[in-house]
């Protein structure tokens, strides 16, 4: 009625009629006719409510608003400058879902679901100001404990602004996505919010959001490590491989344009740049869900080439981070059968540090994955028993008295294998004590020691 929400009504009485109003918009359905709701509306984006400095008011008025929005939809009830403040005062009051003890916790859950049901912020996304406030905001109010619904509403709304926006995406939309999925604020054994709320919109808005992200990963590739960018372009610099990992993992058609510059990183003559790029490939070819050695066969050959590379350190690298981690999670891929070329020759390694790190990795993979052992290669580590070096020596035999031990464990008594079980494995003492020139006694004993400490 008239006067309901006039200058004059402030303070308890403001908010109860605000209160009031608020319940009353929210039971009404959208095929109402919302004309004579337009006095009310006008009334709430007067001067005296969306700049009312009663934290209390601007929440109310947040809501009415927004199921105005949703009743006048798909007109709003205000254009031009006046819709600006309105969606202004929206983003402010969004931000509040960060306190999610407050009690008007409930009341904000109210607005983010009004808001991302009627896809209102739609309205604004030709307004880059308000947008990028939005992610930002959005962003920055995500905790820990926010329920499933809210993560939904808050992905819904942020999806529909990428989906409906220009084209191409802004830098500083982007910038705020990737800065979300290197967060580490989760704990050990869980994801952040931010983190999985980026790795979410990125795989859901690919097509909008590809241009963007591989301009921002292909500019970051080509800084100069001695750029002079401030702290902030530094650290995100330094992040770079985790950038390119992440990525990989949600889609790696995000990594086209950069992967030949990561090639370039294989080949460098210097070290710490070479480390780096093979670190971060190990992660990416060898991952469960990983596809990318299919995708991108030329990359494979360059990184397949570090297993000869001069540095001792990245022939290791090479063996504990892929080729082994590569076996086991993809263990019939196509690359399966190179990796058997490469292996054996790091077992002979010129350098001791790395035979003693492939002898040592191959066997640990042998004690969990027995499946994984071939004669072939079985042979070539056993005959590192007789190796000069005296750590890969003892690593070889304490590693293979292990790898029997876990096989007694997992089939039994010798004398109860089946034939191929003891063709296969049978020989593994025998050749031990011939190697090391030990007694069966020293065997045993060696046998029992490690299956009182395995076990």
């Amino acid at each position: 009625r008239k006067g309901f929400l006039s200058a004059s009504v402030k303070g308890a009485s403001l908010l109860k009629k605000l209160t009031t109003l608020h319940e009353v918009l929210c039971r009404l359905t959208e095929d109402e006719d919302p004309k004579p709701l337009e006095p009310i509306a006008k009334a709430l984006t007067a001067e005296g409510l969306l700049n009312n400095k009663n934290k209390d008011v601007q929440l109310l008025v947040a809501v009415s608003l927004a199921d105005m929005i949703r009743l006048f939809a798909p007109h709003p009830p205000f254009k031009g400058a006046l819709a600006k403040r309105v969606f202004n005062l929206l983003i402010d009051q969004l931000a509040l879902l960060a306190d999610v003890k407050s009690p008007n916790a409930n009341r904000v859950s109210y607005l983010l679901e009004r808001l991302s049901v009627v896809r209102a912020f739609v309205l604004c996304v030709d307004d880059p100001e308000l947008v990028e406030k939005l992610f930002g905001t959005l962003f920055d109010a995500l905790q820990e404990n926010h329920s499933k619904m809210a993560a939904v509403h808050i992905l819904e709304i942020l999806a529909a602004c990428v989906d409906e926006g220009p084209s191409v995406v802004s830098a500083e939309i982007v910038d705020c996505i990737v800065e979300g999925l290197l967060d580490d604020s989760g704990s050990d054994d869980v994801v952040s919010q931010k983190h999985m709320m980026a790795s979410n919109l990125l795989s859901r808005c690919f097509d909008q959001l590809k241009e963007g992200v591989t301009d921002f990963v292909q500019n970051l590739m080509m800084l100069p490590d001695e750029a002079n960018d401030g702290e902030e372009e530094a650290a995100r610099r330094d992040q770079l491989h985790e950038l390119i990992f992440e990525l990989n993992s949600i889609n790696s058609e995000y990594l086209v344009t950069c992967l030949p510059t990561l090639e370039e990183e294989l080949k460098s003559p210097v070290d710490e740049t070479r480390s780096a790029a093979v670190h971060v490939l190990c992660a990416m070819f060898s991952s469960p869900s990983s596809r990318l050695s299919s995708t991108f066969p030329t990359l494979l050959r360059s990184f397949l080439s570090r297993f000869n590379d001069i540095t001792p350190e990245i022939r290791v690298i090479m063996m504990t981070q892929f080729a082994l981690p590569y076996l086991i999670n993809h263990p019939s891929d196509q690359v399966t059968t190179p990796l058997m070329d490469h292996i054996p020759a790091r077992v002979q390694d010129p350098d001791a540090s790395v035979r003693l790190a492939a002898v040592s990795a191959i066997l640990e993979v042998y004690c969990n994955h027995t499946e994984l052992y071939t004669p072939k290669l079985g042979n070539v580590v056993l005959a590192r028993i007789r190796d000069k070096d005296a750590a890969v020596r003892k690593a070889a035999q304490e590693g293979f008295a292990a790898f029997f031990v876990s096989l007694l464990q997992r089939k039994g008594d010798l004398q109860d294998w089946d034939k191929k079980s003891k063709k296969q494995f049978g020989g593994i003492p025998s050749y031990i004590l011939s190697a090391s020139g030990l007694s069966w006694v020293s065997v045993n004993n060696a046998l029992q020691n490690t299956l009182l400490s395995v076990g």
